[in-house]
């Protein structure tokens, strides 16, 4: 029980972080939170969409405190980009087998259309 408090509270940071200062459009919760920040991005097109693929990013709640682990996933985020990829669109992150999270993300290429 204490475990999946844990997990609620550090899920609930996370998405209160991203809403607040990533540009959030919309975060909803069905199995986890899902962001997405296309309509934050006015006047840039995409070039290149490189999808979601298979590669998930998964983080241990209990070696990290809650500002560790937003700190791990944009690092990792930022690791895994695709070369070229300069954006993540669309985000999704979840709770799996109870004290790891699990994130996708979408990168994208984008340019300004000025």
């Amino acid at each position: 029980m204490l475990k999946s408090k844990k997990l609620f509270v550090i899920l609930f940071l996370i998405a209160g972080f991203l809403f607040l200062f990533g540009n959030v459009q919309k975060a909803s919760a069905q199995n986890g939170i899902f962001i997405s920040t296309l309509s934050k991005i006015p006047g840039y097109k995409i070039i290149k969409d490189y999808g979601i693929g298979s590669n998930a990013y998964f983080f241990s709640s209990n070696s990290y405190s809650a500002k560790k682990t937003i700190s791990a996933i944009f690092n990792n985020i930022n690791k895994r980009a695709p070369q070229g990829a300069n954006a993540c669109i669309n985000f999704k992150l979840f709770s799996a087998r109870g004290r790891f999270f699990v994130g996708y993300c979408e990168y994208v290429t984008i340019s300004s259309s000025k």
